[in-house]
């Protein structure tokens, strides 16, 4: 039986396990996330805790054993005229834990949690398409394509589109 637990946060003496997750993420699936694993690599101590501290990012993680095995992210909006959209970033799982649904438990998790804070009318994410099975995952749980940038991001000599796509929860 599975026995992976969330924990929302992550306290900020345990910033360099959020660090490695961090570089782990980039340097598996270098093509999905931003900043890059070289970039990420400069941050020194204090920008990883400050990272971990910043109040307009709630953190999920997944844990097994104590150990960091995947995470995701909320960003909350800091501008009045914008707070009742929220951002989903980050959605990973190490690639040993992938198949488990674990992807589909952080978003649903990081759905109700946002219902519970009340407040949010919009759920807005930014999906390279070469996340295929992110881009599914997020249709299945209702969000919809409401806009795209064509060739916006370039890895390896291929380019590929960013994909916007929103949960109405209001």
């Amino acid at each position: 039986m599975l026995e992976i637990n969330t924990l929302i946060g992550l306290p900020v003496d345990r910033w360099k396990e959020y660090r490695d997750i961090r570089l782990e993420m980039t340097k598996n699936d270098s093509w999905a996330f931003t900043p890059n694993h070289e970039d990420l690599l400069k941050l020194s101590e204090e920008e990883w805790k400050s990272e971990l501290e910043d109040k307009r990012n709630t953190y999920f993680f997944l844990e097994d054993s104590g150990v960091l095995v995947g995470m995701s992210s909320i960003r909350t909006h800091i501008y009045n005229q914008f707070k009742h959209n929220v951002s989903f970033d980050m959605l990973y799982v190490n690639p040993e834990y992938r198949g488990r649904d674990l992807g589909k438990r952080l978003t649903e998790e990081r759905i109700d949690y946002v219902k519970e804070q009340g407040g949010v009318k919009n759920v807005i994410c930014e999906i390279f398409s070469s996340q295929i099975p992110s881009l599914e995952l997020h249709k299945q749980l209702g969000f919809e394509e409401v806009g795209r940038i064509k060739d916006f991001a370039q890895y390896e000599g291929k380019y590929f589109d960013s994909v916007f796509m929103q949960l109405e929860l209001a």
